[in-house]
């Protein structure tokens, strides 16, 4: 008798919201540019590769390919994403460099957009991180904010402040950022 991981899951959690929401994204215009596949042995779905890398790298911020690979053993969440299958650290490695990341700026752009346009409040504390050595932070940090402001087309002239105003939950995620 099979195990169904889903049934061990809350109804709400993360990895349910995460994969419900990358399921209304089309991925298959970022997972494009795989090469014929001439090996032996069966590709992995690289939807699932790319909806694991992610929530990887949405869950602890930074992931290393050999946890990404650990996790894919014994997290619950993981195996969901992975279809009880579990990709070598190689493997995760190859996928990420060979295949996401020429359209990784606009897979990320994407997911922004449709964080922000359908307020999933749920995912918004994972849109972006970016970590900073405080030594350079002056020198491009503006400019991170000007390509942020720029992908989410944010004018700031249109942000309120004060009592009795309420803030978009653009300009509410912007100010966080």
């Amino acid at each position: 008798m099979p195990i169904f991981i889903s049934d061990y899951l809350d109804i709400c959690d993360p990895v349910l919201v995460f994969d419900r929401f990358m399921e209304e994204i089309d991925l298959e215009k970022y997972l494009n540019q795989i090469p014929a596949h001439v090996a032996r042995r069966i590709r992995y779905n690289p939807a699932s590769m790319l909806k694991t890398v992610l929530f990887g790298f949405m869950t602890y911020g930074y992931i290393s390919l050999r946890e990404l690979e650990d996790n894919c053993k014994v997290n619950l969440r993981f195996m969901y994403l992975m279809e009880h299958k579990t990709p070598s650290y190689r493997t995760s490695g190859y996928f990420i460099n060979e295949i996401l990341k020429p359209s990784v700026e606009e897979l990320f752009s994407d997911i922004n957009k449709k964080i922000f346009a359908e307020q999933h409040d749920e995912l918004a504390g994972f849109v972006i991180k970016i970590e900073t050595n405080t030594e350079y932070v002056p020198a491009y940090f503006d400019e991170i904010i000007d390509r942020y402001t720029q992908i989410q087309n944010i004018d700031e002239n249109s942000f309120v402040h004060g009592r009795g105003h309420h803030k978009t939950p653009q300009q509410r995620h912007f100010e966080r950022f």
